[in-house]
């Protein structure tokens, strides 16, 4: 008995609603690229400096990849407390590596010719803090000892280094550059490529669209709203008696029954537990219903609720409809003004299409099932074209 209010949405959307879609979207996609800059141009040098391992590395890479996934689905999830969490949980890694490092089990230790080379560097050191210049270039004399292949290039800077000091004179500011550029090679671990950097930002900035083309649509709830505020605003449709319902669906339809609902027989027939108390506040005066079986097994309903004023039949119009959008999975509008869902229910008719709509004091409410989804939703607005005649 009676049509269950239970929905919800997704429509065309308007062109002010596209814009303003495109433009969260596109700062999106424009915030998850920015923290993928900030991250190869930042962090993972920051970590390279350090002599940050491996882990310390992939875990930076892992905590930014999440932030960039929260900012990714803001426009979906609409949960900006949960984006600041992940930024702030983010921001302490990133603003000071060390943490990383320190997590990760501490710098990276030294290697083969590594270690050999930075005991000479940690000897010569000491010898230019003594102002020892003699020292010093017998500890970078000792660079010609070591023969591992991978610290040769920066073996022949330091020597050329030595040999422009040892002329007296300052070293020439290629040969110090040369010197500091074979040092990172050396001791740091590899920069990332050209390639990769620029890869990074443009997976980061398709990461940060496509949540929100697949997923990130007007709501139901959001859609039902604005159909809600266009029926508030409109003319009242003329109303009928109480026990009138006019609705002949046509072949293909047998009635099964129809009648008046007491205050207690409408509040059961929703899924809502706060029905009766809705339609007490609402002042509910009488109701009518009527439902039909359609050939295929599917079911049609009418239900029509008297109110004793039009205030009153809106307001439960409003407080149906904000229950039944949160599990409706599109909304559409009405011609002459209403609210239409699309319904998946988990027992009867898995997909059910819904209108409802206020006319004066009573709002009405049609309800048609499926076994799959139409295409479209041409026959419920048939429905409500019969019954609105």
């Amino acid at each position: 008995m009676g049509v269950l209010d239970h929905a919800k949405v997704s429509v065309r959307l308007s062109n002010q609603e596209k814009f303003t879609i495109n433009l969260t979207l596109l700062f999106s996609a424009g915030w998850c690229a920015l923290l993928a800059v900030y991250h190869v141009g930042c962090v993972d040098p920051a970590l390279r400096a350090s002599q940050a391992r491996g882990a310390a590395r992939i875990l930076g890479a892992l905590i930014t990849a999440v932030a960039v996934g929260a900012t990714a689905f803001l426009p979906v999830i609409s949960s900006p407390a949960l984006w600041i969490a992940v930024m702030i949980a983010w921001l302490g890694p990133v603003l000071a590596p060390l943490i990383l490092v320190r997590l990760t089990g501490g710098p990276r230790p030294f290697q083969g010719g590594e270690t050999r080379i930075a005991e000479v560097l940690a000897k010569a050191s000491e010898r230019v803090e003594a102002r020892d210049p003699q020292g010093w270039r017998e500890a970078i004399a000792e660079l010609d000892s070591i023969h591992d292949p991978k610290v040769q290039p920066f073996l022949a800077a330091a020597r050329g280094y030595a040999d422009e000091i040892a002329a007296g004179a300052p070293a020439r500011e290629e040969t110090v550059a040369r010197f500091q550029r074979e040092y990172e090679r050396a001791f740091r671990p590899p920069p990332l490529g050209r390639a990769t950097v620029v890869l990074t930002v443009m997976v980061a900035a398709v990461v940060g669209l496509l949540p929100g083309l697949v997923l990130g649509r007007a709501s139901a709830c959001d859609q039902a709203e604005r159909l809600l505020a266009a029926e508030r605003a409109s003319d009242p449709a003329p109303s009928r008696p109480a026990s009138a319902i006019h609705l002949d669906p046509g072949s293909g339809f047998t009635l099964e029954g129809g009648g008046q609902l007491t205050l207690a027989e409408a509040a059961a027939s929703r899924y809502d537990p706060d029905t009766l108390g809705q339609l007490q506040q609402a002042g509910f005066v009488s109701g009518s219903w009527a439902e039909w079986l359609r050939d295929t097994g599917t079911k049609l309903g009418i239900d029509a609720f008297e109110f004793e004023t039009r205030s009153g039949a809106l307001a439960y119009q409003q407080a149906v409809t904000r229950y039944a959008c949160r599990y409706a999975t599109s909304a559409f509008s009405i011609p002459g003004g209403g609210v239409g869902l699309r319904i998946r229910y988990g027992s009867g008719d898995p997909i059910r299409d819904q209108a409802a709509w206020v006319e004066e004091t009573r709002r009405v409410v049609i309800a048609i099932g499926y076994r799959t989804a139409p295409a479209d939703q041409s026959e419920i607005l048939r429905l409500v074209d019969l019954a609105r005649r």
